[in-house]
């Protein structure tokens, strides 16, 4: 069998500067400790704490695998140790010899009650963490695992889409393959806000409304001015006081004319105006009957 105790410190001499020396480093001496006493559970344990605490120690990660290996949990230690060979910096001689040992699990698996599951996720990138095997033990894409006999929880995330979480189970050595595919998370599409139509002023209605009232006073006051001249003008006793009131006659007709043409003008303008106000879907007409004729009432924004 190959020695682990020298893959343990070809991995320590090679590992990166920890991001939190103190923390993550006093953990990984523990274990370092614990291993070397042959407390592989607690090594394995120092290790894990410190990979997640700082998971730039390659040195935590990979002898993680090794601990694993010792304590005989060879499907864990394979999968731990095959990432540890290909993403981490470390001296050819450590690889060949873990090479080696990921071999010697292979031989040792085949012949007992493990099966060999090829997983294949879509989208690539995606991370597949096996409950079973912890957080720690996630790998990315696809990859082969050996699985013991019985029930395994596979989860599948990526940023985006949405997680999926499958049972596989293995009950024979015959090669097995899962295919995880996830869907992409919809997205949400904000509908953009309805452009109102534009709706006439109702101002201009209103000021021509106003004016055409005051075209109608006056036109009535006058008319009854006018009228009022006339008859004192028959009873006008001397010329000057008939020459007066022929002179009032004439302003107020004047007058008379003007706010006439004032008032059907404005009329017109001031109906032309509410027309269009009242094609406003703002705007309501109310016509309610009275003992007179009809009361109209508008109503709507102004």
């Amino acid at each position: 069998m190959i020695r682990a105790s020298l893959l343990l410190a070809l991995v320590a001499a090679s590992a990166p500067a920890a991001a939190d020396p103190v923390k993550a480093g006093v953990l990984v001496d523990e274990g370092n400790d614990a291993f070397a006493a042959g407390d592989f559970k607690t090594a394995v344990g120092k290790y894990t704490a410190a990979y997640r605490e700082n998971s730039a120690r390659s040195d935590a990660f990979c002898n993680m695998g090794i601990s694993y290996f010792k304590l005989e949990d060879l499907p864990r230690a394979h999968l731990l140790l095959e990432q540890c060979v290909v993403r981490s910096s470390l001296e050819l001689a450590f690889k060949d010899t873990a090479t080696a040992v990921i071999a010697q699990i292979d031989q040792t698996l085949r012949a007992a009650k493990h099966t060999p599951v090829t997983f294949k996720v879509t989208p690539e990138g995606a991370t597949v963490v096996i409950a079973e095997f912890g957080e720690e033990s996630k790998f990315l894409g696809d990859r082969t695992v050996w699985l013991g006999f019985g029930t395994h929880h596979v989860t599948v995330r990526m940023d985006g889409w949405e997680p999926q979480t499958v049972e596989v189970v293995t009950s024979d050595q015959n090669r097995k393959e899962v295919q995880i595919i996830l869907r992409e998370k919809p997205r949400v599409i904000v509908p953009p806000r309805p452009v109102e139509p534009s709706k006439p002023s109702k101002l201009p209605a209103l000021v021509a409304t106003g004016v055409t009232a005051v075209a109608l006073g006056v036109t009535v006051l006058a008319f009854a001015r006018g009228r009022s001249a006339a008859s004192a003008g028959e009873l006008a006793l001397d010329p000057k006081s008939l020459g007066d009131l022929e002179d009032d006659v004439s302003t107020w007709n004047t007058v008379l004319a003007i706010g006439g043409i004032a008032t059907l003008a404005g009329g017109g303008v001031s109906s032309y105006l509410w027309y269009r106000a009242t094609r406003s879907p703002s705007t309501t007409v109310e016509v309610t009957p009275t003992t007179g004729g009809a009361a109209v009432r508008f109503s709507g924004r102004f």
